[in-house]
C-alpha cells in the first residue's frame, strides 16, 4: 500500500483520502471505457465522495491502491461502476408516457402493418 495514512483511521472515517489528479483521470478512463460515461473535473468530488467508503471498507490508503484493487478484483469493479453510474430510469413511469405510446406510436405503427398483440400483453 502507499501512503502514510494509518488503515484504523481510515475504517473509522476519520480521515478523508485525497483524490490526486493522475488517479482521478484513472477512474475516469475507467468508468468512461466501461460504462462510456465522460466524467468531468466537476464530478472530482462525487467520484471521491462515492468511492471513499470503499476505500474505507477494504482499509485502503489511497485511491491508487483502490485502483489496483480493481484491477484485479471483477466484483468490486461492478461494485464501483454501481457506485459511479447513476441507474436512473424516467420513461414508462407516467401515465402520459403511456398516454404518448397510445397517441403516437401505436397509430404510426398500425399505419405501416398489421399490429398484432405481443403475448406479453395478452391476459
Amino acid at each position: 500500500m502507499t501512503g502514510a495514512i494509518n488503515p484504523q483511521q481510515i475504517s473509522a472515517g476519520l480521515v478523508n483520502v485525497p483524490l490526486n489528479q493522475p488517479e482521478f483521470l484513472k477512474l475516469q478512463q475507467l468508468i468512461h471505457a466501461i460504462a462510456g460515461i465522460h466524467m468531468t473535473e466537476a464530478k472530482k468530488p462525487l467520484i471521491s465522495g462515492r468511492l471513499y467508503r470503499r476505500l474505507r471498507h477494504h482499509r485502503l490508503n489511497s485511491y491508487a491502491d483502490y485502483l489496483s484493487l480493481l484491477a484485479r478484483d471483477q466484483n468490486e469493479l461492478k461494485i464501483a461502476v454501481d457506485l459511479l453510474t447513476t441507474n436512473e430510469t424516467h420513461f414508462f413511469r407516467e401515465p402520459k408516457h403511456f398516454a404518448w405510446l397510445q397517441q403516437q406510436v401505436l397509430p404510426a405503427v398500425s399505419r405501416h402493418q398489421k399490429f398484432r398483440s405481443p403475448a406479453c400483453w395478452k391476459n
